[in-house]
């Protein structure tokens, strides 16, 4: 019987399972980058959030006071100078949020375009293991090709001896 023939493609389909696994990798990094960047636009949201709050907390009291007559020409300076302040804090809080929406926009793209990747890469490790499916099918079928000859040869020897015994035997 012939000896067992190996898929001569056995490196290929290890380098695309290979890279299924490294695609798989690089999705989870991703993915946790996408996270982490989305953690930290609702920390810098909440921030800005609070900061609003504050500031129109702290200004409803000043004027009020002003309303009332409590306060004073310095504390009306004061509280000039203290909005100028909280609007510079609000337009940084402001810039903050922008930039971490488009991290995240960003992060979010780079987890689609690995997910895409990772897709590829499933396909091409597919096609090569359906090819070596294949392939083993058909080992298979010319080994199971190669029995039934060898049996029918000896069948037919076996066949060919008796033949010969029994002409012998006649003779």
């Amino acid at each position: 019987m012939a000896c067992k023939k190996q898929y001569p493609l056995e490196p290929l389909l290890t380098q695309r399972e290979d890279a299924v696994d490294e695609q798989t990798r690089v999705l989870h990094e991703r993915t946790d980058a996408a996270a982490q960047a989305e953690r930290t636009r609702q920390r810098v949201v909440q921030e800005r959030e609070e900061h609003d709050e504050r500031t129109a907390l702290q200004t409803r009291g000043e004027s009020d006071r002003f309303d009332a007559g409590h306060a004073s020409a310095r504390d009306f300076a004061r509280l000039g100078a203290w909005r100028s302040v909280q609007a510079h804090i609000g337009a940084s809080l402001e810039q903050r949020e922008s930039m971490a929406a488009g991290q995240e926009r960003c992060a979010k793209q780079r987890v689609v375009e690995a997910q895409a990747e990772l897709a590829r890469a499933r396909v091409a490790a597919k096609v090569v293991e359906q090819h070596r499916e294949r392939f083993l099918a058909e080992v298979r079928r010319e080994e199971e090709r190669i029995v039934e000859t060898e049996v029918d040869e000896l069948v037919d020897s076996k066949h060919v001896c008796v033949g010969v015994a029994r002409v012998w035997r006649n003779a």
